[in-house]
């Protein structure tokens, strides 16, 4: 949410936001109509936040969805900020809005969606959830840790997982002490997966091509071991914990 007060004002937030996640939809798009009016009429002059709440309404025509703007923080991630990342929390509401991101998610069956969606929603169960916390953004926004000439980790505030980017030859190879699964987004790559019992990078472990789409598991202890991409570059992402 907003950045604000945190815990003080969890109950005006709780009361506002059901509120408006509770109208009935014909409400929703008078208010939608009169808003992208008002918008409309700003012409340049409007902010980030309200460009977002036109484009979202073309997308998704009278979803209270949209609404959502005004409750929650407009993360933006430019490319030359690359290495940024989303942490979201269990109970805190999020939307993916456009662009390519790579997602790690714990196991879980409870997804749950109220808006900007063409999926089930069910809008009383993710009320009910929400911490209403606006004093967190700090917390879920990080930056990856660059831990090797090729390598870059990001690791949220969770022991759950935690998540490599590999976008060179990593030939002393990226120990693993959990079982992992990597994954090629782009470029081919010659990699192994060295096991724990053997000492040099020389040896042991088939090699294996990555390209796109190429997905690999590899038990705990192992070692990733990566060759310099033969396409000239490339990624490889790794979620374990």
């Amino acid at each position: 949410a907003a950045s604000g007060q945190g815990l003080d004002r969890e109950p005006d937030l709780r009361e506002l936001y059901g509120t408006l996640m509770r109208s009935e939809a014909e409400e929703v798009r008078c208010q939608a109509a009169m808003l992208l009016e008002r918008l409309a009429a700003k012409g340049a002059e409007r902010s980030p936040e309200e460009e977002l709440i036109c484009r979202l309404a073309h997308e998704y025509p009278g979803d209270v969805g949209m609404f959502s703007v005004y409750f929650l923080d407009y993360v933006r991630i430019g490319a030359e900020e690359r290495h940024r990342f989303i942490f979201c929390a269990p109970d805190e509401p999020h939307a993916y809005l456009s662009g390519d991101a790579v997602e790690c998610m714990a196991m879980s069956d409870n997804v749950v969606r109220a808006g900007l969606t063409q999926k089930h929603k069910d809008v009383d169960a993710l009320l009910s959830m929400l911490t209403y916390r606006d004093d967190l953004l700090a917390d879920l926004v990080g930056s990856g840790e660059r831990v090797a000439p090729c390598v870059v980790k990001y690791a949220p505030p969770v022991q759950d997982f935690v998540v490599y980017e590999i976008d060179g030859p990593v030939p002393e190879g990226l120990h693993l002490e959990k079982a992992a699964i990597t994954t090629c987004v782009g470029g081919t790559f010659s990699v192994h997966f060295r096991p724990a019992s053997v000492e040099h990078c020389s040896e042991g472990g088939m090699k294996h091509q990555a390209e796109l789409g190429s997905s690999f598991f590899s038990k705990a202890g192992s070692s990733l071991v990566v060759d310099a991409s033969t396409s000239g570059s490339g990624r490889l992402f790794v979620a374990t914990y």
